[in-house]
């Protein structure tokens, strides 16, 4: 429930902030989950699986979730509920 509700706080900051205007809403929740559980993941968790897990959940391809991602990136700060903004590792 807590990745849950931190990937619905950062999916709100991408519309708040107007990121990604015109991206599929999947796309968004894809890279808000990625964001959030990358944050969270041990680093014994390949992140080739972690992103398997997410394409499947939000039915849209790993390489769209990267991609849109890594044009994210530099706002990761910005996007990302206050109390994971912190301690951010990635």
């Amino acid at each position: 429930m807590h990745v849950q509700k931190a990937a619905e706080q950062t999916a709100e900051n991408f519309t708040r902030l107007h990121i990604c205007e015109g991206k599929k809403p999947q796309t968004i929740a894809g890279v808000a989950l990625y964001m959030v559980m990358s944050k969270q993941a041990s680093r014994d968790r390949n992140e080739n699986d972690l992103l398997d897990e997410i394409s499947e959940k939000v039915d849209i391809g790993k390489p769209t979730i990267k991609e849109c991602y890594n044009k994210v990136y530099h706002y990761r700060e910005s996007l990302l509920p206050e109390y994971l903004r912190s301690s951010q590792s990635k």
